[in-house]
């Protein structure tokens, strides 16, 4: 949080690392027992399947916050490194026969969503890249036409949009393929191709399961890269929609995510100027005393042919700020060098 003498032109290097030390250490405070995601018991279809106080969404929120703190410990020169190692061989012995994860203890859903969410942390974070060799080969069971679902093809029986192609797991599986050295062939840049048509009028993305667009520009920018067409309509998108007050909001209920990943775009483009710099002032005023940011909403779970469930059911995360706070400090470390 800045205090009220700090405007956003005088923000400094020293300003970020204290709110990325706060964030740290509130995130340091909690295990994989204590996280998972929330969902409507009343109105779940699988909810027979586990109680509510099951390890529902522990795999992909535990990478979210190893991500954040393996990256903020390296870039900020954090010297607690206890919980970032926990949650690394809490998702290691999580990983099943085949290489994929689940969002969940019962094996519900191996989805390749997740799955990629959490190989990328880890091999962000330092684990072997032969740890990934079965995903590899595991992959090409998710492959839907040019791109990649978040199921595999033996589900794709269904008409329903759950198994369908989709930005996310598309371009989680090219960034993948990238850090493995495995784009041989022209893959990677079918797959860049794919993701870059898919790009709307205005300029953004729009993911299937996260309610951020600016979530769908980072991701695919990040792996497709920022130079052409896409990503001149992806910064002229960004820039034109940010409010008054930095912030980035599709809605009220995403305003903090869609800010992380507004910042962090900007920081792909190198950009230093007045936007960015509203942008981070906002975010750093919106931290609170204990060094967490308030929840969002997660993602949403479409109910495949089931009547009366045709809009999206929206899911937060259990503690209301983790999911959040690991985006934030994310987006700090990435923006640092531009200070």
């Amino acid at each position: 949080m800045l205090s009220e003498s700090h405007g956003f032109e005088s923000i400094t290097f020293r300003d970020i690392r204290q709110a990325a030390q706060k964030a740290h250490r509130y995130l340091s405070t909690f295990s994989a027992d204590h996280i998972g995601l929330n969902f409507d018991a009343a109105s779940y279809s699988y909810r027979n399947e586990y109680p509510k106080s099951s390890t529902l969404g522990n795999t992909g929120l535990a990478a979210e916050m190893l991500g954040a703190l393996c990256k903020a410990e390296k870039t900020f020169w954090l010297s607690d490194t206890e919980r970032s190692n926990r949650l690394r061989k809490y998702l290691i012995s999580k990983m099943k026969p085949d290489g994929t994860w689940s969002f969940d203890d019962f094996n519900t859903s191996n989805d390749l969503d997740t799955t990629l969410r959490i190989a990328l942390t880890l091999l962000e974070s330092g684990v072997c890249p032969r740890f990934f060799d079965n995903l590899i080969k595991r992959m090409e069971a998710f492959r839907c036409g040019e791109g990649f679902g978040s199921f595999s093809q033996s589900k794709l029986n269904s008409n329903h949009s759950n198994f369908g192609a989709h930005i996310e797991a598309t371009a989680n599986a090219m960034l993948l393929l990238k850090y493995l050295s495995k784009c041989e062939n022209g893959r990677c840049d079918r797959l860049a191709d794919w993701l870059t048509s898919r790009q709307s009028l205005l300029g953004d993305w729009e993911l299937y399961w996260y309610p951020s667009p600016y979530q769908g520009i980072y991701m695919v920018l990040k792996v497709a890269g920022t130079d052409g067409v896409h990503g001149r309509k992806a910064l002229d998108f960004t820039l034109s929609s940010q409010h008054a007050d930095g912030s980035w909001a599709s809605s009220e209920a995403t305003r903090i995510i869609d800010t992380t990943y507004a910042l962090r775009t900007l920081a792909l483009f190198h950009q230093k100027g007045r936007p960015l710099k509203k942008g981070l002032s906002f975010l750093m005023d919106a931290q609170q005393a204990s060094g967490r940011w308030p929840g969002n909403r997660v993602f949403a779970y479409y109910y495949p042919n089931t009547p009366g469930k045709e809009s999206p059911e929206w899911w937060h995360d259990r503690r209301t700020g983790l999911f959040t706070t690991s985006l934030a400090l994310s987006a700090l470390s990435e923006v640092y060098i531009l200070f």
